[in-house]
């Protein structure tokens, strides 16, 4: 049994509350009666749920929502700044990343409390919601731990082909709610018992007979949600707050702990609720048409791996129909007396060691030749050289490659470096020199390294 003031649960056959000492049961109903308060919890009942709605959403918009704001800007610019380290600093990126997951699941577990706080009339600072979890650990942990179990068991079930989807999907609709009531009972501190099986428990009486106004409730917001994309997420600054309000209003409703009947009647939950499955219907049928028309048009291809024709023209540049690289076009550029297909985007770099060389915007992918005098060295032994010159602790290269490329011989040397860089080396020699063309690929961008590999190879060649 729930007590109605300060939602703490109580034993079935308990006379007062043992948190606040309110009187419960019959006794507490038959006073509101005599006292003539139509607007008691079990005259709620008998009110339609749209105006329970409607107050609950009301209230959530006027109250003040700047100290949640403010929170999630400044973890917003917290996230900025690790993308900012990660890209300086691939290591020190992923340490700050695991670290901003623990905070953020920490502020998140302040903002439940701020604004279960703000439903009941407190002013709290943005500094207060930061504290709030790290004053309650305890509290956050058991949070934080009975979203883990849910998310476990789901990612379990949705392991399992087609029935597993379904019985994921059917648990994931039953127990969603039971978890969004389960964050207000761990940031409740009138809730008295805190253990992670009694407050599972507890929210899930709490919710019984309750889940069409929770959905109601929740998909009530799909407007706010496309205002949100409309503003690429700017709007969200307001709406997540006003949300999560909202979300405490329903809880304290559920508990009986406030009336919510002051507003106009609208539409249904379960008429809400319809609209939503079809409004979703709609957006998943509007993305796989538009998915759909780019496939026939040409603009997306339907398989990477497809080789596409295309025509070289008198002014050195090789134009395709379609490409399953990043680029629309390359250049044929004679780099040393060899003939290069270089992406028609990238620019000439210097690079210690090389001859001649070319690089993408963001320094993922070289391109670069360098040119040796052959000394008596034939094509093969020169290739073995380069391979063994290589250290064996840094580089995994494949075996040697012979091929025949537009009539001349060339050898392929393909080598994985420590850090997921890749290296696609073409060799071949002539009366005096040997040439060395060079694709590098880094950062483990090793799909994008085998595209423009493919068009160096399909092109190379030595200049006239």
């Amino acid at each position: 049994m729930f007590c109605r003031k300060c939602g703490t649960q109580n034993p079935e056959d308990a006379k007062f509350c043992t948190s606040c000492g309110e009187k419960l049961g019959d006794e507490v109903l038959e006073n509101e009666v005599s006292k003539g308060n139509n607007n008691s919890f079990s005259n709620q009942q008998m009110i339609d749920s749209s105006i329970i709605r409607k107050a609950i959403k009301a209230k959530a918009k006027a109250s003040s929502k700047s100290s949640i704001v403010i929170t999630l800007l400044l973890t917003i610019l917290l996230a900025i700044l690790g993308v900012v380290i990660g890209v300086a600093n691939v290591g020190l990126g992923i340490i700050y990343i695991l670290l901003f997951i623990v905070f953020w699941l920490f502020v998140f577990f302040g903002i439940v409390k701020g604004s279960l706080e703000i439903s009941r009339g407190k002013q709290i600072e943005y500094m207060d919601i930061i504290k709030n979890s790290f004053k309650n650990p305890s509290w956050c942990l058991k949070y934080i731990l009975g979203a883990f179990v849910f998310s476990f068991i789901l990612g379990i079930l949705m392991l399992i082909p087609l029935i597993g989807f379904i019985l994921g999907l059917v648990v994931e609709i039953y127990f969603i709610p039971v978890l969004a009531m389960y964050m207000y009972k761990a940031a409740d501190p009138n809730v008295q018992d805190k253990s992670l099986s009694s407050m599972i428990k507890s929210s899930m009486d709490l919710v019984k007979g309750h889940r069409v106004e929770f959905y109601g409730l929740i998909i009530s917001f799909f407007g706010w949600f496309l205002l949100g994309i409309v503003t690429l997420g700017i709007a969200l600054l307001w709406v997540i707050p006003y949300i999560n309000i909202a979300l405490a209003n329903f809880y304290r409703y559920l508990n009986g702990e406030e009336d919510y009947t002051d507003a106009d009647k609208g539409l249904s939950n379960t008429a809400i609720i319809a609209l939503g499955v079809l409004g979703y219907l709609a957006f998943i049928t509007i993305i796989v048409i538009t998915i759909v028309v780019l496939i026939v048009s040409g603009v997306i291809s339907e398989d990477k791996n497809d080789r596409y024709s295309g025509s070289y023209d008198y002014d050195g540049e090789w134009h395709f129909d379609n490409h399953d690289s990043d680029n629309t076009s390359f250049d044929i550029i004679n780099m040393e007396g060899v003939n290069v297909a270089v992406p028609s985007d990238y620019t000439e770099y210097s690079v210690s060691g090389y001859d001649m060389s070319y690089m993408n915007e963001d320094g993922t992918v070289l391109i670069a030749t360098k040119v040796m005098s052959a000394a008596n060295m034939d094509l093969n032994s020169y290739s073995e050289e380069l391979k063994n010159s290589l250290p064996s602790t840094s580089y995994t290269c494949e075996d040697i490659e012979s091929k025949n490329i537009n009539g001349n011989d060339w050898n392929k040397l393909t080598c994985d470096y420590s850090g997921g860089t890749k290296l696609y080396n073409y060799i071949a020699t002539d009366s005096s020199n040997v040439y060395l063309v060079t694709v590098t690929a880094y950062n483990s961008l090793s799909d994008k390294g085998e595209s423009i590999a493919k068009d160096v190879e399909e092109n190379l060649g030595f200049a006239n």
